[in-house]
């Protein structure tokens, strides 16, 4: 699993070691004797982040990371991303659409519509009012937790154009 582009003719102890150790950092040390069409979406995201970590690789690039895992797997996830950057100084990448794990996780975002950045920069400069109804055509208010911005969705907005993203 994920071991692939450092195999050699067979798998070594040392793949082997390095798969255990991806598998026990996520929690999911189970995972390895299931079969991948018997997990839970959840699951494969897990396994997809394990695999990303055996690999070695020094960039990760995510796609929904926590998309379909519940509200304590997803900090669980974040949480353990966040430690590997520090700890491994390992670049993550990642398109997440909760605005508020964003915020709470990601140094510098980029905002897309359509194809077209919207804004580039730190959350706390990103996330407001204007660039959330620009984004995503609602009315939002932005709360701060602890100096990190914190979106309150309302309702969709009456006019979601692109006039005004201040």
């Amino acid at each position: 699993m994920g071991r692939r582009p450092h195999l050699r003719w067979s798998v070594s102890e040392e793949d082997k070691r390095r798969v255990s150790e991806a598998l026990s950092l996520l929690g999911i040390g189970d995972f390895a004797s299931r079969r991948a069409d018997r997990l839970s979406g959840g699951e494969r995201q897990r396994v997809l982040v394990a695999r990303a970590l055996a690999q070695d690789a020094r960039v990760f690039l995510l796609d929904e990371p926590t998309s379909a895992l519940d509200m304590r797997n997803r900090i669980e996830v974040m949480d353990l991303l966040a430690r590997l950057a520090e700890e491994r100084r390992l670049a993550v990448v990642t398109a997440i659409h909760d605005l508020n794990l964003a915020a709470r996780y990601c140094h510098r975002l980029l905002i897309l519509k359509d194809g077209r950045v919207l804004g580039r920069g730190t959350p706390s400069s990103l996330l407001t009012p204007g660039m959330v109804r620009a984004a995503y055509g609602i009315e939002a208010v932005i709360k701060d937790e602890m100096g990190v911005p914190y979106v309150v969705p309302l309702r969709p907005s009456a006019n979601d154009s692109l006039v005004e993203i201040a």
